[in-house]
């Protein structure tokens, strides 16, 4: 919102109340010629906690001028600080095309999926479904990961499967466990 301390309205005649309110736009894309849909992204103003805005990722949307926070809903999740728009200018930020993992799952069972990061070692992203389903489609950022999944009738730690993988931009690859 924009406000305006103090304004004197004149009875009877047409009022016009002005305000600066310059805006540009913000929009998304990918490194190849392929786009992403209903891809969320949460947009905030800098430095303060609340969502401004979620914004799907094929969309361009109009903002007020000034600094925003942005994260984006990806697996792994990422997120861009003090991105400035600018007036009559549209700001675009760009990821890398996502590839998509097919996990296959033997039966119904626990697992997870973690980013195997070089720096910061693994970090959990995401908890496999236990359901009937034994297949789960995830689009991943390109890099390195790695799954564990434990049959539910297994009772033993050394029954736990872990496989590592790379995921490559625009490609499929199939986890089977």
């Amino acid at each position: 919102p924009v406000t305006k301390a103090s304004c004197r309205i004149v009875a009877v005649i047409r009022n016009t109340i002005g305000l600066d309110t310059p805006q540009g736009y913000l929009a998304f894309k990918t490194n190849s010629a392929s786009t992403i849909r209903f891809l969320p992204c949460i947009i905030r103003k800098h430095g303060e906690p609340y969502t401004l805005y979620v914004q799907q990722f094929d969309q361009t949307e109009r903002y007020l001028t000034g600094l925003y926070d942005v994260e984006i809903l990806c697996l792994p999740r990422l997120i861009s600080e003090r991105v400035d728009i600018r007036q009559s200018q549209t700001t675009t930020i760009e990821i890398p095309l996502p590839g998509t993992v097919i996990m296959e799952k033997p039966s119904y069972g626990y697992g997870s999926l973690l980013l195997d990061d070089p720096e910061r070692g693994l970090i959990q992203l995401y908890t496999l479904k236990d359901n009937a389903d034994q297949k789960e489609t995830l689009y991943l950022l390109p890099g390195n990961y790695r799954a564990v999944f434990r049959s539910r009738q297994a009772t033993r730690a050394f029954s736990t499967v872990e496989k590592q993988f790379r995921v490559e931009s625009g490609k499929t690859l199939n986890v089977k466990f």
